[in-house]
Parts: structure tokens; sequence; C-alpha cells
């Protein structure tokens, strides 16, 4: 996260804002947590609702890997606060970025759960 927040890691689409941003370094995807509201709320409330909402997403990942359902996979979640920059980090699934098979992705696997 760190080298994302310092730009030493160039982000996988380049062409899009910059708060759209994201980054793959040592099979781990990063994204900031970024307000998604045009144009943005005023007085700061759109960085509190934005880490509130990664918050959130953190806790459901949490709770789902808390019910133990067999073969129910999370992905491995951080959120890294830096600098006055919040990124999250999450273990990516094996061969989504591998070309072909992204458009075979099925409730999150590439190979239908084999």
């Amino acid at each position: 996260a760190v080298g994302v927040i310092d730009k030493s890691i160039p982000p996988i689409n380049p062409m899009d804002p910059p708060a759209a941003y994201m980054y793959v370094y040592n099979s781990i995807f990063f994204s900031y947590a970024t307000e998604t509201k045009e144009p943005p709320l005023e007085d700061g409330l759109g960085d509190q609702a934005t880490y509130a909402s990664a918050n959130q997403d953190l806790l459901g990942v949490t709770h789902y890997s808390m019910t133990e359902v067999e073969g129910l996979h999370t992905l491995a979640t951080a959120i890294i606060d830096y600098r006055g920059s919040r990124v999250v980090a999450q273990s990516i699934i094996p061969g989504i970025l591998q070309g072909e098979q992204l458009n075979s992705l099925i409730h999150g696997s590439v190979d239908n759960g084999n």
C-alpha cells in the first residue's frame, strides 16, 4: 500500500481518473477507497461515507468468513490507512487476470469451482 500511495507502483488502468486507479503488486490487488458521488458531498462527508463503506465491506467479508460454510471462500481483505489515504488490499482470484478466462468468471471462480 505504501508503494501505491507513494506512486512507485503503476496503475493497471492508467487511462482512468486517478481516483479510480487499480494496482496489482505481489499478487495483491489494491484500490483507493474513494467517493463515487458526482459532485462530491460537501463538508468532507464524502470521505466519512467512503471510509464507512470500506469498513462495512471488510465487516461483510469477516462475517462471511465466520459462517464456516463448507466450500465458501472469501478473499483476504485488508484496509490500510497511510498518509491520509485509505487503500483496500485484496487477494486476487487465481486466474482472474489471465486474458481469456476473464470472461468465464462465475460466482467467484474462473474454473467453475474445480
